[in-house]
């Protein structure tokens, strides 16, 4: 398995089901974190990926713990 191309399908998601489960649109996200909401949007359809300021921004956001952001496996153990 190539594992550049899977992590990133797995960040978009992980990313999208962390906000949707704060009930949060992608403009309200990105108002929060005093960003556009195309670079939320893109972070989520894996078109680029946040820079580590703007995970902890998500994570603030959020108001999560940076690594319960960063967190894959049991945000798809959530899901299963």
């Amino acid at each position: 398995m190539d594992t550049k191309r899977s992590m990133p399908n797995k960040l978009g998601k992980h990313l999208s089901g962390l906000r949707e489960s704060r009930g949060y649109t992608l403009t309200r996200l990105a108002w929060l974190m005093g960003i556009r909401p195309c670079s939320v949007m893109d972070w989520e359809t894996d078109k680029s990926f946040p820079t580590y300021v703007n995970i902890v921004r998500y994570s603030k956001a959020l108001d999560m713990d940076f690594n319960e952001v960063l967190d894959f496996k049991s945000y798809e153990k959530k899901k299963a």
